[in-house]
């Protein structure tokens, strides 16, 4: 009986599931993930808006920021092996069927890969929405150094099955951010206080 339940659960969800736009990677001859050319423009978006936080920063660092990110985003959609969207993706990992890919281990694996970058002009924080609740979401927020969590973009490869949505805090119509203190063993890289 369980197994004709997961059966049918499986098939539910590539029958309802939309199908997942994972970002174009392949891996090089060190085994390193390479983006695809096409996955340029969402490293340029992200740095843009990267840069729209202190608009006098550095370049070059929002752009090692937006490549880490993008890529990281590509790299975690396949080691998570994503092929529907976030909801369904979260029902194979809390039924076993995936070994990761809720959004606090994007969020975590996030900050490891951002970790080398050490920013000078900008700062990292844990931000939550629903804390707590069934449909809580949790995402790296990177703002100007020492600015408020609030003046804050969001860096969230969860709900776009890997590429980074990336927006003000403020502006998100789905939800209400707020700043969260990391989760213990997390990467170091969040910004204590406000």
């Amino acid at each position: 009986m369980p197994r004709l339940l997961l059966s049918f659960l499986g098939l539910a969800l590539l029958t309802l599931g939309a199908c997942a736009d994972r970002p174009a990677i392949r891996r090089d001859a060190d085994g390193r993930v390479v983006l695809a050319p096409s996955e340029e423009p969402n490293i340029t978006r992200v740095a843009e808006a990267i840069m729209k936080l202190v608009p006098e920063g550095d370049p070059a660092e929002a752009r090692r920021i937006a490549d880490a990110a993008v890529r990281c985003g590509a790299e975690l959609a396949e080691k998570y092996q994503v092929n529907m969207g976030p909801a369904e993706h979260n029902l194979l990992v809390n039924f076993g069927l995936r070994p990761r890919g809720l959004c606090w281990q994007w969020t975590w694996d996030m900050a490891k890969a951002l970790e080398p970058v050490k920013p000078k002009t900008f700062d990292f924080h844990w931000g939550v929405a629903f804390l707590g609740k069934f449909n809580e979401h949790n995402s790296v927020v990177v703002t100007a150094k020492g600015r408020p969590f609030e003046e804050g973009i969001l860096l969230d490869p969860w709900r776009s099955s890997g590429r980074i949505t990336c927006f003000r805090v403020t502006k998100d119509r789905e939800y209400t951010w707020i700043k969260r203190d990391p989760l213990e063993g997390s990467a170091r890289i969040f910004t204590a206080g406000r």
